[in-house]
């Protein structure tokens, strides 16, 4: 990002630790929804106490973000799905994701719905919204 151009737009990064082991990004995409899945849900604590008392107008989310669709949802505030390497269609779980009949079939998924579950929220939010499955 050039020098500048974060401050200018008033944004302040919000770092937060993502426990790994290390190794390689996986070859199978079912293998790294579930890694995405661990780390959105890790980050939650940073970017609910970062955002909390400031709560945003609306969400930007990358493909497998999904702090911020569940932050979004839990906040009442639109959410918006950046995805400029992802675009749902049909077909798209059994081609990339090992033959999977859709999200809920991915390893993950189930720790994805109960963090859902556990904040009140209806878990069909994931089907609606992660991926753009629901577009």
């Amino acid at each position: 990002m050039p020098e500048g151009l974060r401050e200018a737009a008033g944004a302040e990064p919000v770092v937060y630790p993502v426990e790994s082991d290390g190794s390689d990004a996986p070859e199978r995409l079912a293998e790294g929804f579930a890694r995405a899945v661990h780390a959105s849900l890790g980050s939650l604590p940073a970017l609910t106490r970062a955002y909390e008392h400031d709560r945003p107008d609306l969400v930007l989310y990358d493909v497998y973000g999904f702090a911020g669709l569940l932050l979004g949802a839990r906040w009442g505030v639109p959410t918006v799905l950046c995805s400029p390497t992802h675009m749902a269609y049909d077909g798209l779980f059994p081609e990339f994701f090992d033959g999977a009949g859709g999200l809920a079939e991915l390893p993950g998924y189930d720790a994805l719905a109960a963090a859902f579950a556990e904040r009140g929220l209806d878990p069909a939010r994931i089907h609606e919204d992660a991926l753009g499955a629901g577009r």
